[in-house]
């Protein structure tokens, strides 16, 4: 992910290229969580039923608390994944006797290094992120699990705060830092990983564009079959009303045993290409619109 002089460029591009990730993406979310909690085989099964008995906006259920957390978390996620990258790249030029003076690109770095500085840096903002978003996922949840529109977002968080207070609102955050945790090292640094074989695939005559657009669908695929099994109990624990606390091995582990760990996998995979092909490639696309040209 190249890197522009501008400072508040990446945050700015990140906010923007998970906003529209959100939109795109929200409707096979919706079924997901659906499919998850109640135990329903089919995709189209779903999409059907919500649509007869909901309408056809029902599969926006819980949009607004998804875009706030995505504007919000992906541009910290990659304003600082931006500062974090130039210092490598400042500090490794440095070190192996390169000027310093002048401009070098984070792409410039071996192939091994930007796998492990993204997916680093993912893990990393991952265990922390959480700490914003759990709560707004727990209502966005509860929202696409309603069956009519009496209930607003606020009302829900404020329905589980009288119930269980901050405590109630990190309902399954222990399964939320470990998806992100996971997710985010696997999306980003496999991002890198499959843009670098593309690439030499094809003998370095690939279009970047193109093999930039494959790659973001190819690391969405590989990020959902990584995470998924967590997101199942996260969404079935955020679900829930119970009080319990539940570990996050033991949980997964149970639905390995139910058969149900992937279950609604098949949307995510689907979603997976509109969503991805507006995500990685849009932040980079929008990062080089902003960059000032070189001199």
């Amino acid at each position: 992910m190249a890197a522009p002089s501008s400072d508040w460029a990446p945050w700015f591009a990140g906010a923007a290229a998970g906003s529209a990730m959100t939109l795109i993406g929200h409707p096979f979310d919706t079924l997901k969580v659906r499919m998850q909690v109640g135990g329903a085989s089919s995709t189209l099964q779903v999409l059907r039923q919500t649509v007869a008995n909901e309408g056809a906006m029902a599969v926006y259920k819980g949009l607004q608390p998804a875009l706030l957390t995505t504007c919000i978390t992906s541009g910290l996620r990659f304003g600082v994944q931006h500062w974090f990258n130039s210092l490598l790249v400042k500090r490794l030029h440095s070190s192996s006797g390169s000027p310093t003076t002048g401009r070098h690109s984070h792409d410039e770095l071996p192939v091994g290094t930007r796998v492990l500085a993204e997916a680093g840096g993912g893990a990393a903002c991952g265990a922390v992120l959480p700490l914003i978003f759990t709560p707004m996922e727990l209502v966005k949840v509860r929202r696409q699990m309603l069956r009519d529109n009496a209930t607003s977002n606020w009302q829900i968080a404020l329905s589980v705060w009288r119930e269980r207070g901050l405590a109630g609102l990190y309902t399954g955050h222990r399964f939320t830092v470990a998806r992100s945790t996971a997710g985010n090292a696997t999306l980003f640094g496999s991002y890198e990983a499959w843009k670098a074989l593309l690439r030499s695939a094809d003998g370095g005559d690939a279009r970047p564009w193109t093999s930039s657009l494959l790659a973001g669908i190819l690391s969405g695929w590989t990020t959902q079959l990584v995470t998924f099994p967590i997101d199942s109990a996260k969404s079935r624990i955020q679900a829930a009303s119970a009080t319990a606390v539940h570990n996050v091995l033991p949980t997964i582990a149970a639905l390995f045993r139910e058969g149900r760990a992937y279950a609604g996998i098949s949307t995510m995979l689907v979603r997976a290409v509109p969503v991805h092909v507006a995500y990685l490639p849009v932040y980079g696309l929008l990062m080089a619109t902003l960059s000032p040209p070189s001199s």
